[in-house]
């Protein structure tokens, strides 16, 4: 991982909280370098645009534009899985429920 994106992977950590799932760890691990990615694609796109002009006169479409639709696409299945596991362990943990066998 570059600096960019184990920060951006440290932010998403902390901020949703879940150092102890491991396959959402590692989706978030893969989501911050998809992310970091994204942006430089992104940035390539803005300068060179999304097609490009053959010798022959045929438009054609980026290499960077086509990868950057493909990465927001797997993105948007990454988000999807890390909200799946986070919303059912949060459905799964009953913290008045431990408390109340703590008690008994």
């Amino acid at each position: 991982m570059t600096k960019a994106q184990r920060d951006r992977y440290t932010q998403y950590i902390q901020a949703f909280k879940v150092q102890d799932v491991p396959l959402v760890e590692s989706l978030v691990q893969t989501l911050a370098c998809l992310e970091i990615e994204e942006e430089a694609l992104q940035r390539a796109v803005d300068k060179l645009g999304t097609t490009y002009e053959t010798p022959s006169g045929q438009r054609k479409q980026n290499p960077e534009w086509q990868q950057l639709k493909e990465d927001r696409a797997r993105k948007a299945q990454i988000i999807g899985k890390i909200h799946a596991l986070i919303a059912s362990d949060v459905q799964q943990s009953d913290p008045l429920g431990e408390l109340m066998h703590e008690l008994d």
